[in-house]
């Protein structure tokens, strides 16, 4: 038996990373100022990449990304809360003295988190500045989670 004979068992490397589907959406998000304690850039940008069978995620700046791909087999949870930046937050501390000043802070300085639980326990999140953009992604995120697992991980 030949060393030829046994090539065709041996996956390739181009082979396996190949990617066989086309059909993904494409989402970008971007939080508020003061997302993060930086000097410069305090706000994160999400481009994430739905498609069949995970979730891409890139992030600016790169530090922010906890999870570069989460597979939908390994998602346990997922949920959708609202978070306060730091930034508006000592604002509305800051102007606390007056009666409107620390809700509008607090109200136009939030961000919706959505948090990935997954089922080794670890956790990942994407934020949104919009409610109503991060409960359409929620919704959509939890149909292809349906079509390829079978069930429901939206809580």
């Amino acid at each position: 038996m030949s060393t030829q004979d046994l090539n065709y068992e041996q996956p390739t490397v181009s082979d396996a990373a190949v990617d066989n589907s086309d059909d993904y959406t494409e989402y970008t998000f971007s939080t508020t100022k003061g997302m993060r304690f930086a000097l410069i850039v305090t706000y994160i940008q999400y481009t994430i990449l739905a498609k069949n069978d995970c979730m891409e995620v890139k992030t600016f700046p790169k530090k922010a990304n906890k999870m570069p791909v989460v597979r939908y087999d390994d998602i346990a949870t997922m949920h959708v809360k609202k978070v306060y930046t730091w930034y508006h937050i000592c604002w509305a501390i800051i102007c606390c003295w007056t009666i409107i000043f620390p809700f509008l802070f607090l109200h136009f300085g939030s961000n919706y988190k959505l948090e990935i639980t997954l089922k080794s326990g670890a956790k990942t999140s994407v934020c949104a500045s919009n409610k109503n953009v991060m409960n359409n992604f929620a919704t959509e995120l939890n149909q292809r989670i349906i079509k390829k697992c079978g069930h429901s991980v939206l809580v």
